[in-house]
């Protein structure tokens, strides 16, 4: 296991720091961009999970999907990473600790949700992209969601990758829709695979 974790970490940082100083097609980034995601999935398998570790790995298995899909469509790409966060929820809930006291933690997120999703929608606003706004508040809503979710779990490596992945996908919006980040797209990914990682090596 701590082979493929170090080949994991290889292959993340040649996507990350390597193929975008190539001129190489977009049919060979998303290879190289999904590469580090096959390789989490197969960590996965390997932990064995049961139960909710099952609504676990459809869900990154979901994302990796949605991973090629947002190279060419973003709205696509968007509604299906949503269609993963809908695993990783019920995963999340059923892992619950019934005597979780999260009040504070989860008041976090709420509010950094709600100032993330102010400056977005008001970005998209002054910008006349209505028609992202509606695809935009209910991702937010459901990543939000799964971020609560994680927290009741009173998993440490659960809470981590929820958090790391509400963060990436705060730089990916924030990049796309406010203003540009440098360097967004290191900011994006080292977030995006460390969360799915963290997510799935929980055990659920």
């Amino acid at each position: 296991m701590q082979r493929l974790t170090g080949l994991i970490l290889l292959m993340s940082a040649l996507y990350i720091f390597i193929i975008p100083l190539l001129n190489v097609s977009t049919h060979v980034v998303v290879l190289f961009k999904i590469i580090p995601m096959v390789l989490i999935i197969i960590y996965g398998l390997n932990i064995r999970t049961k139960g909710s570790g099952v609504l676990v790995m459809i869900g990154v298995t979901v994302c990796t999907v949605a991973d090629v899909a947002i190279a060419y469509s973003f709205i696509a790409g968007l509604v299906i990473f949503l269609i993963g966060h809908l695993f990783y929820i019920p995963a999340f809930w059923h892992a619950r600790k019934r005597e979780a006291n999260r009040v504070f933690a989860v008041g976090i997120i709420i509010i950094y949700i709600v100032l993330i999703g102010f400056f977005i929608i008001r970005a998209l606003v002054e910008s006349g992209d209505m028609n992202m706004v509606v695809p935009v508040v209910l991702y937010i809503g459901v990543i939000g969601s799964m971020g609560i979710t994680a927290m009741l779990t009173r998993n440490r490596l659960a809470i981590f990758g929820a958090a790391l992945f509400i963060i990436s996908d705060s730089f990916l919006a924030w990049n796309r829709f406010v203003e540009p980040l440098e360097p967004s797209h290191v900011l994006i990914m080292a977030t995006y695979y460390s969360a799915q990682y963290f997510i799935v090596k929980s055990r659920l």
